[in-house]
């Protein structure tokens, strides 16, 4: 057994002119006047050209433009501050570009170019006294793989999934249409939200749909789907047949297993699947499903604390703890699994080194020299570097890596990840 756990226009300023003298030099003084003031006062308006824009990885977005406006009436030579976001810059470099407003009122934009990530991002205008802004948009050129490590190891690429989804681990893909993929298929549409386990040689994803439908796909010897009736349509799915809901009721398929839960992390092995939880109130407890049902409670864990999952929970003060014991302290990131009997956690410490401790018939802790201190710990001993560099254990096994997920599942630790290659 062996097996996983599982982001109005601006007023101007009014002004009123007294005029004191004979009645008759009212009229005159006040056309003379009063007609300057309140062109001078008309407040600045800007605007794009259009709502939104699209382009593709690595290629441009053209024909971009700004119009700025007094009162209505175009308003040429005024300067507008332009800034790009999200990765996307202007051709020639830079995120920012000053534009002046031609004759007709309107500056045109530099192309924009478009980072490999793609992905929506906002385009802004400022002048004084006004702003605007309008979205960019684009897919990226990802493309979606899974390495796993163990007896056959082996790198799959899946083309069929498009370059914007998620990776959630196991083999499973969520895309931002709400189609969830395993390995290249489509299993599921209309997801909102979904968390995955594998565990006895099924991989599992659990899901909620945009209309609030709960369900379970697993794929193995008996590829099956069952659906939750009993589980709110705002629930969130953990992982191995739990769902928490905003009320804090964590179920077990369309059971009730906990009230008043805060946080839970899952994890399944050796045939029972597990959720660590904290209470509103502060306490930490283990459940587990299986041939041995069972409810634990960790006094030893501070209140605060997260569940990480397998087992284990973060303090507050980076002491880790594996039910009541305290099993490294300075712990900055963390992330866990359980495989083959073992219960492991992954940790970075605030003096930047990296470990992974596991607990079982032959407890240990190794240390990863070659990981970065500012990596991220996913699970199953990988490790996401800020530059994209995907670890296990010590060595790379991919780089220019967006998003990744992780399972372990008889005897396998299995990475699911999206690679957005620069633009050459």
């Amino acid at each position: 057994m062996n097996d996983s756990p599982s982001t109005a226009r601006t007023p101007g300023v009014e002004r009123r002119t007294l005029v004191a003298g004979a009645a008759w030099t009212i009229p005159v003084v006040a056309t003379a006047v009063g007609a300057p003031l309140a062109a001078a006062s008309a407040a600045l308006q800007v605007a794009f050209d259009r709502p939104e824009y699209s382009g593709t990885a690595c290629g441009t977005i053209d024909g971009a433009s700004v119009s700025v406006t007094r009162d209505g009436a175009t308003a040429p030579s005024e300067q507008v501050t332009v800034t790009l976001a999200g990765g996307y810059t202007f051709v020639g470099g830079g995120a920012t570009r000053i534009l002046t407003s031609g004759p007709d009122g309107t500056a045109a934009l530099p192309p924009i170019a478009v980072p490999g990530s793609g992905g929506q991002a906002v385009v802004t205008a400022a002048i004084t006294g006004a702003s605007a802004s309008a979205g960019l948009t684009s897919l990226s050129n990802g493309r979606a793989f899974q390495y796993r490590t163990g007896s056959d190891t082996r790198m799959d690429e899946y083309p069929a999934v498009p370059s914007d989804a998620t990776p959630l681990g196991s083999g499973f893909y969520l895309a931002r249409n709400g189609d969830v993929y395993y390995a290249n298929s489509i299993v599921a549409s209309g997801v909102a939200r979904a968390a995955t386990y594998s565990s006895q040689g099924f991989n599992v994803v659990n899901y909620v749909t945009t209309t609030g439908r709960v369900f379970q796909y697993r794929t193995g010897s008996d590829t099956r789907v069952d659906e939750y009736p009993a589980i709110p349509g705002d629930a969130t799915p953990v992982g191995s047949g739990y769902f928490l809901t905003p009320n804090g009721t964590l179920y077990y398929a369309n059971s009730v297993v906990a009230s008043n839960v805060a946080e839970a992390a899952t994890a399944s092995t050796q045939g029972f699947n597990v959720a660590n939880y904290t209470t509103t109130t502060g306490r930490a407890f283990q459940y587990r499903v299986g041939s041995d049902v069972r409810l634990d409670e960790y006094p030893a864990v501070p209140a605060g604390s997260t569940p990480l999952g397998s087992s284990y929970y973060l303090a507050p003060n980076g002491d880790v703890y594996y039910a009541n014991s305290v099993i490294a302290s300075g712990v900055t990131k963390a992330a866990t699994y359980s495989t083959q009997g073992f219960n492991i956690v992954n940790y970075i410490t605030s003096d930047g080194r990296v470990f992974q401790y596991r607990v079982g018939s032959d407890t240990q802790r190794d240390e990863f020299t070659a990981v970065p201190s500012d990596a991220t710990p996913i699970g199953s001993a990988f490790f996401l570097a800020p530059n994209g560099d995907l670890y296990y254990g010590n060595g790379v096994i991919a780089t220019d890596v967006a998003e990744a997920a992780t399972a372990s599942t008889q005897g396998f630790n299995t990475v699911n990840f999206i690679t957005t290659p620069p633009c050459s």
